[in-house]
């Protein structure tokens, strides 16, 4: 029931900080492992919650200024870019995904409900048409990746650093991008049109 969602959440959020902070010494249980990851999912439905349910919310999105907005990005985008640099103390490493997911959360509802966007994405007909198959990009940049790396060291034989991450990066991006777009097509499109024949709501 509605009445009980952010208790759900909060509780959901305490328990993957909890997990985080007793694993600290294992990098890939943080990065894979499911309760070290729900904060994400967690911030999502919050934003979700109180967009749908809180219109001072949403007007306090609206107002916030541009440059304040701008400010988000570029700390945002330094936090992404040195990372390796920040987050290295226990009490970051706990927060990490926390704080990246709080940002994205942002990037999303400053898109939907801000008055004082620098840019709005959804003036591109590119970026608005590819924004349908963000989830196959998400579930599959491994392969893309990957099949980008064989080629460069295996087939190309490239030694030179600069080189092979340009190509790299390249093959990788375009793979994903047709395996993403074979997964919405194909996959997840016909799944999706079953959504309202099973779709349960409860207040």
């Amino acid at each position: 029931p509605r009445r009980h969602l952010l208790k759900v959440l909060c509780f959901i959020l305490i328990i993957t900080l909890l997990f985080r902070y007793y694993n600290l010494d294992k990098p890939l249980v943080l990065y894979y492992h499911s309760l070290a990851v729900f904060s994400d999912m967690v911030i999502g439905g919050a934003a979700a919650y109180f967009s749908f349910y809180s219109a001072a919310f949403t007007g306090y999105i609206k107002r916030v200024p541009k440059k304040i907005i701008i400010a988000i990005y570029l700390i945002a985008g330094l936090i992404i870019v040195f990372n390796y640099l920040l987050f290295t103390s226990a009490a970051l490493i706990i927060f990490e995904r926390l704080i990246y997911a709080v940002f994205f959360a942002f990037v999303v509802l400053e898109q939907n409900y801000s008055d004082h966007s620098f840019y709005k994405f959804s003036n591109s007909s590119f970026l608005t048409k590819w924004g349908n198959y963000t989830y196959g990009l998400y579930c599959l940049h491994t392969v893309g990746l990957l099949s980008a790396a064989i080629l460069t060291k295996n087939i190309l034989h490239l030694n030179d650093p600069l080189y092979s991450m340009l190509i790299s990066c390249s093959v990788g991006l375009g793979v994903t991008m047709l395996l993403a777009y074979c997964s919405y097509h194909f996959l997840e499109a016909p799944f999706l049109k079953l959504k309202k024949r099973f779709a349960y709501f409860e207040k």
